[in-house]
């Protein structure tokens, strides 16, 4: 149960960071930043399917 938390307060905790730091009302151009990204799917490789031969 604590590393539930745990998990959740250490995943939190930057995405509030990111909040407050993005709505400064003296930068307009910040919305551009807090668009999700796209290329988290480019990152991950293909599975790559290894064929394995029982040798008899």
């Amino acid at each position: 149960m604590r590393s539930t938390i745990l998990a959740i307060t250490l995943l939190g905790l930057p995405l509030l960071a990111a909040c407050t730091v993005n709505n400064t009302p003296d930068k307009p151009d910040t919305t551009v930043v807090t668009q999700p990204q796209p290329s988290a799917t480019v990152v991950t490789p293909p599975p790559r399917t290894t064929v394995v031969t029982p040798a008899y």
